[in-house]
């Protein structure tokens, strides 16, 4: 009988907690606006050229992922057209940075 007590005194200390935490928690104050740099696209040529390199490093881990379930000279060309084409995926984007930033300069 006792520890019944207990454990339902227990409960409500704890659902009491909860609740006195919950209400004091700290409101947001919705007067202070959000910075326009949020809200803002970076349309530089190295905000893009970081794009690529991320689209690059994740197609290229994808080719791998893919490439697991082959075995010996397929597993071989599987990882070696992987590598190429992220190589060819990161000049890409180094010649678009290039490109850019003399049009940029001008």
């Amino acid at each position: 009988m006792h520890q019944k007590i207990v454990a339902a005194f227990s409960c409500i200390l704890v659902a009491a907690s909860a609740y006195v935490t919950h209400a004091v928690a700290a409101e947001e104050n919705v007067q202070m606006k959000d910075p326009s740099r949020w809200h803002t696209e970076d349309m530089s040529a190295r905000a893009r050229y970081n794009n690529m390199t991320k689209e690059a490093n994740a197609a290229y881990q994808q080719s791998l992922n893919d490439c697991r379930s082959l075995r010996n000279r397929e597993l071989m060309a599987c990882r070696r057209e992987a590598k190429n084409n992220f190589t060819n995926d990161m000049q890409r984007a180094h010649r678009m940075l290039v490109r850019r930033s003399d049009v940029d300069t001008e």
